[in-house]
């Protein structure tokens, strides 16, 4: 069972719903309950003052008892308090409130942030409009969510993070070229984000038979509200008019060059939920009994459906209104975002991008070819493309407050003697929040990840530093009153609908690796770079480090609870084994089956986290140093974390000349029976990203071994790029990871999360 935790409705601002908002739930619940009820067993109508004064009496006694009845379930349920602290925002000012967000509002609120889609747009607001791409290929069932089994090759091959995208779709003989472009207008002419059209061209692959040419491929585009309010189509189903609380008024049209042989219908579809909208539209729209070009009553889901013989396209704009217009007047638009119009506007940004990319990673003067150069606009452009936005609230384990509970069970235990029932743990409902960020994999995990989140902006820092700064602004938010953060976000039913049941729960003393100071460390370094304090985007980097400093803090000395049982040792929290298992998972160090200790306890020492602790360290007293704050106990606990003497005395191992946990070791070859290795052997780019890094840093400083250094450089950075290319070239997709023995790609595909860092080390940006 999961706990609300809190009875008003907040977000992570902590401000409370609008009253309208509350008169309407109010209303539901009224009509939930039946009402009044009618025809009940009562002695009569009650005619004199007395028994209306007793029944007001009885009313109160019975609204006072339940009250007091709920109050003391909700302490035994939650131990001490209806409210815990680990579902408490932190009172730090949010990082996403800073003037520099809010100046982007409009330019960053709509984009394809539905990256578990082949195609989706939504914009940047709860309760928005989404919009998404459908079809039928040839063989296999509807394509919506990326998933493995389609056996689809898609990618972005250009893609800038806020204005426009291509992609290329190939299923079997059939491909799709999808693209977007957005148009934003400044001041009076609108406060929604502007408008943006998307383009999606089917045809068939070269070789395609002409038997199979004849066949009718049908593709869906649909808008979906995640609000209350109806839409209403128009002009036999080319325009789509509708209102969004959130969003404004808006209409959509729809733009084909199919001929009268062709199919154009359209219809409006109740859905039990957006997480169930792939399945909704699998059962009806490819039933040969469904009729099209009407609308069902409570309908959410309103769709058209184009049915053509390749090559055909479907161009859908969105044009969001002018608060002031109050009619659909779209004349003071700059152009139109279909035919010539979208065609000039995607051609420029397309150049635009290309002109980016050549001046920042200058691939071309390094000797890399045409292909591989267009390989690294593919890999940034899928990390790009797959930046997200949600809505909602994790589900959390108070693990604090089941030991207390545990203990309080025991002591009763002692003192009855009788067996004590089973506990059920402390799951809360966390604080709802937005969150905007990337993710690993489209396909497999298209959510946020912690740590994977600090290597993902070390690229897209280079390429738009505001984008950076807005992820880990989003991140940061979701910090509670301790300085803790989950590290897998789980936000809203669609995402929750995509993850297994042992995962979504997020325990309150789980940490993950904090790689955004490996990102903090770069925007530091930007600023030094740079000398002049006073330029507008050192301006922006600076307000951003102020901002967030307050919550880094938080987040580091939240860490204190990873100490180890001796000065200058840590120790991830969250391990335990389990029958069967030889090799007791870590998730919690994004390592998951590194061997660590086989028996865990606490005298367990983790040096990859005393690692990561003594950067963080190091990092926030430069922070502290740059914006005025005392940096002294930053600068202490670094400067003990980097002593090479006290290292050696907790973690070296004069048997095996190398450093090493600390713990009660016994190496298996499989993590269960049937588990084989997942980090042991496999070649990760994000490990192999560090570690390049770090060789070419003692390649270009002097010491003894400086030339070995240099040369283990040239050789692991041509291994990685070549294979991963060769990998892509053969299979289309970037990979999860690497076979040490023959470079073949393994696990999820595609990933373009930190193994798109493939860029950085082809333009040695480290």
């Amino acid at each position: 069972m999961v706990n609300e935790a809190r009875h008003r409705k907040h977000d992570a601002s902590g401000s409370a719903a609008p009253p309208a908002a509350g008169a309407a739930a109010a209303a539901k619940r009224g009509s939930r309950s039946g009402g009044a009820r009618k025809g009940g067993r009562g002695r009569g109508k009650i005619a004199t003052d007395s028994g209306v004064w007793f029944t007001l009496f009885i009313a109160c006694v019975a609204v006072l008892s339940l009250g007091i009845a709920t109050w003391i379930g909700l302490q035994f349920y939650h131990g001490t308090s209806p409210f815990p602290s680990v579902v408490t925002p932190h009172p730090a000012a949010q990082v996403k409130n800073l003037s520099q967000f809010e100046e982007r509002r409009d330019a960053m609120l709509w984009g394809s942030y539905r990256p578990h889609t082949y195609l989706g747009f939504r914009a940047r607001v709860p309760q928005s409009v989404v919009a998404g791409l459908s079809w039928a290929g040839l063989r296999g069932p509807l394509r919506h969510i990326c998933d493995h089994g389609d056996g689809l090759r898609y990618t972005w091959t250009k893609h800038d993070g806020q204005t426009f995208g291509m992609q290329q779709i190939e299923d079997g003989q059939v491909v799709l070229k999808t693209s977007f472009v957005k148009n934003v207008f400044a001041g009076d002419l609108g406060d929604y984000g502007g408008d943006w059209a998307t383009r999606i061209t089917v045809s068939w692959k070269d070789g395609t038979p002409a038997s199979t040419r004849t066949n009718h491929i049908p593709i869906f585009f649909y808008f979906y509200n995640e609000g209350p309010e109806r839409f209403e189509f128009e002009e036999d189903g080319r325009v789509l008019t509708g209102t969004n609380a959130n969003l404004g008024n808006f209409r959509a049209r729809f733009f084909t060059n199919v001929t009268e042989d062709d199919t154009y219908t359209y219809t409006g579809l109740p859905v039990d939920g957006i997480e169930k909208l792939t399945q909704n539209l699998t059962t009806v729209l490819l039933s040969p009994e469904f009729k099209w070009n009407r609308v069902f009553d409570n309908a959410q889901a309103y769709l058209v459906q184009v049915r053509a013989q390749p090559p055909f396209e479907l161009t859908v704009v969105y044009e969001s209104l002018s608060p002031g217009d109050g009619a659909y007047d779209l004349t003071h638009r700059h152009g139109t975002l279909h035919g010539s119009g979208y065609d000039t506007l995607l051609a420029e940004r397309e150049v635009a991008f290309d002109a980016k990319f050549d001046r920042l990673f200058a691939l071309k003067q390094k000797g890399f070819s045409e292909e591989q150069i267009s390989f690294a606009k593919a890999a940034l452009s899928n990390m790009l493309g797959s930046v997200g936005y949600w809505y909602g609230a994790s589900i959390v384990r108070d693990v604090e407050e089941d030991k207390r509970r545990a203990e309080e069970a025991a002591a009763k235990q002692r003192q009855s003697g009788k067996p004590a029932r089973p506990l059920q743990p402390a799951l809360y409902k966390y604080f709802d929040a937005p969150l905007y960020s990337g993710v690993p994999s489209r396909s497999f995990f298209p959510r946020g990840f912690m740590w994977d989140e600090g290597f993902h902006q070390l690229l897209i820092n280079r390429w738009d530093p505001g984008i950076t700064r807005d992820v880990l602004a989003h991140w940061l938010d979701l910090m509670n009153v301790y300085g803790w953060i989950p590290r897998e976000q789980i936000l809203g039913r669609e995402a929750r609908s995509k993850v297994p049941d042992e995962f979504v729960v997020q325990p309150s003393d789980n940490a993950n690796p904090p790689t955004w100071f490996l990102v903090m460390e770069d925007i530091l370094d930007r600023i030094d770079e740079a000398h002049d304090d006073t330029d507008a985007s050192v301006a922006r980097d600076l307000e951003f480090i102020r901002g967030a400093y307050p919550r880094f803090a938080a987040w580091f000395k939240w860490f204190d609870t990873q100490r180890g049982a001796l000065p200058g040792t840590y120790r991830w929290r969250g391990r335990q084994r389990k029958p069967g298992m030889m090799n007791p998972l870590t998730l919690t160090s994004g390592l998951d089956d590194y061997p660590r200790a086989s028996h865990p306890d606490e005298n367990e020492r983790h040096l990859d986290l005393r690692c990561w602790m003594a950067e963080a360290a190091a990092v926030l007293a430069r922070i502290a140093q740059r914006i005025g704050e005392p940096a002294h106990d930053f600068e202490a606990l670094a400067q003990q974390l980097r002593d090479n003497a006290q290292l050696n005395s907790l973690h070296w191992s004069n048997r095996t000349k190398a450093y090493h946990d600390y713990g009660r070791h016994r190496i298996e070859a499989h993590n269960t029976e049937h588990d084989p290795p997942y980090w042991r052997g496999a070649i990760w780019i994000n490990l192999n990203f560090l570690t390049t890094r770090a060789l070419r840093f003692y390649g270009q400083t002097a010491g003894p071994h400086r030339e070995r250094a240099q040369e283990l450089y040239t050789k692991l950075r041509g291994n990685l790029i070549n294979n991963i290319f060769q990998q892509y070239q053969r299979t289309g997709f970037i990979w999860e990871q690497y076979d040490d023995r023959t470079g073949s790609g393994k696990g999820t595909h595609p990933f373009t999360g930190w193994s798109a860092l493939v860029v950085l080390l082809m333009g040695e940006l480290y």
